[in-house]
């Protein structure tokens, strides 16, 4: 079941979608607001319901910020007010689906099942992908010495500091040394540290506790707990607050 935030200034649609998700094992947050969705931000929603037009401001916006702390949330955007262009706008930015009020509950309980799926097979990529992902290609005689030098030395230990300009391949490297690493079997979890909010560091990495903070309503792995047995990737890690780094 997934965790939903639906955002909409009308009582009775907050109301009515709540109830109804909620029979459905759903666990449901509401807000009437984008000040009061805000506050929200930092919860580990999986799907947003947000209203396009809001009394102080654009579910549109709110999207974007919802998107830039939680990657994975999975936006529908909703609308009396719809036209062509709002519709092609949301999706541009990254909205997962566009409906049209008056809103069915079915076609909103079908695209809400669409959603998790969605989401349940994108982590499962992103798993196999650590397995199979990472041969360097290159003939020259200095690629096939640093695959080789990759190669011998990712059997050896288990810490690299890769360094390079960006588009040199670090990722590539670092899926290099997991696939011949003795940990080769585990998975592979990359984290782009330069994209992290700072409030937010420590959560993602280590995880959290239900009531550890506003919005926290249940357990959350962290990236390290994620990567147990495997390897995890801290891309640009020199972006990362001081603090965080030591820790």
């Amino acid at each position: 079941m997934a965790k939903i935030l639906i955002v909409d200034d009308e009582q009775n649609i907050r109301a009515s979608l709540s109830d109804a998700l909620s029979k459905r094992g759903h666990e449901v947050v509401t807000a009437e607001s984008v000040l009061q969705a805000r506050s929200y931000i930092t919860a580990d929603f999986d799907i947003g319901l947000f209203d396009v037009q809001l009394p102080d401001g654009n579910g549109v916006d709110l999207m974007r910020e919802y998107t830039r702390v939680n990657s994975e949330i999975a936006i529908i955007m909703i609308s009396g007010h719809s036209d062509i262009a709002t519709a092609v706008d949301s999706i541009q930015n990254g909205a997962y689906d566009f409906i049209e009020k008056p809103l069915s509950l079915d076609s909103i309980i079908v695209t809400i099942a669409n959603a998790t799926r969605t989401g349940k097979l994108e982590v499962e990529k992103r798993r196999l992908t650590g397995i199979v992902y990472g041969e360097m290609i290159g003939r020259s005689r200095l690629m096939q010495k640093l695959r080789d030098d990759i190669i011998r030395s990712a059997s050896k230990t288990d810490r690299f500091l890769i360094l390079g300009e960006n588009g040199t391949g670090k990722e590539l490297a670092a899926h290099l040394i997991h696939s011949h690493s003795r940990n080769s079997e585990g998975p592979f979890v990359a984290l782009n540290c330069a994209a992290l909010p700072s409030e937010l560091v420590e959560s993602e990495l280590f995880g959290h506790t239900a009531g550890a903070f506003t919005g926290a309503s249940r357990n959350r792995k962290g990236k390290f707990q994620e990567a147990d047995g495997g390897t995890i990737f801290l891309d640009e890690i020199s972006e990362m607050p001081p603090d965080a780094q030591a820790k």
